[in-house]
């Protein structure tokens, strides 16, 4: 029983990278568990959807990817992961992270957008924790380094 605890636990902790270095078109794939440790989702579900859209000019594999990532047991935290295909040569652009709160329901929303690796990402956490609102551009720095790190190999 405890080979197959330690087992499962090794494989738990190693897939999520595996599945971050690789080159996949799902936007669950940009988030590791370490992320989902820092956002308090490391007990979720994901869901992971498409959207076609016109063709862009230069753009490999056009379309929209969406990861939700929410809660087993709450409806936030919540995690919406987006990237989408850019023309070759698109400049990388740091994260830019913003944070709104949302009166009369006592939720914060932190959007953080960036550019790498031809590819838009982006990332919408809401939650009722106001107390650490440096976690999430911290995080999204930390993976869209890692993103572009596995790129450049």
């Amino acid at each position: 029983m405890m080979r197959h605890t330690l087992a499962f636990l090794l494989v738990a902790s190693i897939l999520p990278t595996m599945a971050f270095a690789a080159s996949s078109d799902s936007s669950c794939d940009l988030v590791d568990r370490e992320a989902l440790v820092a956002f308090k989702l490391e007990n979720s579900t994901s869901k992971a959807e498409h959207k076609d859209v016109p063709e862009t000019k230069g753009a490999a594999n056009p379309g929209i990817n969406i990861c939700t990532i929410t809660a087993r047991d709450a409806p936030l935290p919540s995690l919406i992961v987006t990237s989408a295909a850019l023309p070759q040569g698109a400049k990388t652009v740091k994260p830019s992270c913003k944070w709104q709160s949302i009166p009369g329901v006592s939720v914060d929303v932190g959007i953080c957008n960036a550019t790498v690796n031809h590819k838009f990402v982006s990332f919408a956490l809401s939650t009722k924790t106001t107390s650490d609102k440096n976690m999430l551009p911290l995080q999204v720095e930390r993976l869209v380094n890692r993103l572009s790190a596995a790129g450049s190999h």
